[in-house]
């Protein structure tokens, strides 16, 4: 079944009207009817996590509204059930990106958000390009970017881009987050264009343990990807991120931009750690 993503609240009789970019989404994106079923995701304080399924009883094209009545709620099992249920992970996924030019970093947080990361942690580093910071002080839109990536995708993460900062800031950020796991149950990762104090992708993921059975992934609950901006990493921001307890990754492939390193690098972890 589609989904949607809402942060407007049911009324009293399980009504819910949307209008304007809710409207535009559901009518001309997803080309709903009336009598189309879809699974809403409700995010509001009342109704937190709750994936519920609806059916579209009225379409105001005029004025621009459409009108979802909650279905029963044994519902679920015959129309493909709830977000929780349907897009879970394994792990939490920290994007640790070195700022890129604003364009870049749209596509960066769309697809960061279709993985389902829960951080995106921008990051104003040695080669960043002077007045790239600026244009996350339209937090809004970026907001924006990452509740339209997740209604398209269905993605129950409620993905977050914290403001621009620097490299021991967002160090700080991960530490505090994973403080309460093991070294085994967490892997910090930096994507280098170069060789040096590089391994394999295969190596970072089972570096704290060994002899480490596929079935034995699943103990891993959090998992860092730094990747660089269009100049790369420098070499002190590379070293800083080693003495952080990251391990760095040398891609054996073509030279890959910033944009399809992060989504290159974000693939490949959790191909191992979900699948």
């Amino acid at each position: 079944m589609r989904q949607f993503v809402c942060e407007t609240p049911l009324d009293k009789n399980g009504i819910l009207t949307l209008e304007k970019k809710d409207f535009h989404y559901l009518r001309n994106v997803l080309r709903l009817n009336v009598g189309d079923m879809i699974n809403v995701r409700i995010e509001n304080p009342a109704e937190k996590n709750s994936g519920v399924n609806m059916t579209i009883c009225k379409i105001d094209d005029a004025r621009k509204k459409i009108v979802l009545q909650k279905c029963a709620e044994n519902s679920s099992e015959n129309f493909g059930g709830n977000f929780s249920e349907s897009c879970t992970f394994n792990a939490k996924y920290f994007l640790l990106q070195f700022l890129p030019k604003p364009q870049k970093l749209e596509l960066i947080v769309r697809q960061a958000t279709e993985c389902g990361a829960s951080f995106v942690l921008p990051i104003v580093g040695e080669y960043t390009q002077g007045g790239c910071e600026r244009t996350l002080q339209n937090i809004a839109r970026y907001e924006r970017i990452i509740r339209e990536a997740r209604q398209q995708s269905g993605s129950a993460v409620e993905t977050k881009i914290l403001p621009a900062q620097s490299l021991d800031d967002a160090l700080e950020f991960w530490r505090r987050e994973t403080c309460g796991f093991s070294e085994a149950e967490k892997r910090a990762l930096v994507l280098y264009e170069r060789c040096e104090n590089t391994v394999s992708f295969g190596n970072a993921i089972f570096a704290n343990e060994r002899n480490l059975e596929r079935s034995d992934l699943k103990e891993i609950k959090s998992c860092a990807l730094a990747v660089g901006s269009e100049g790369g990493i420098s070499p002190v921001e590379f070293a800083r991120l080693l003495d952080a307890g990251f391990c760095g990754v040398h891609f054996n492939t073509n030279i890959l931009r910033c944009e399809t390193a992060a989504l290159y690098g974000m693939a490949a972890v959790q191909s191992l750690l979900e699948n």
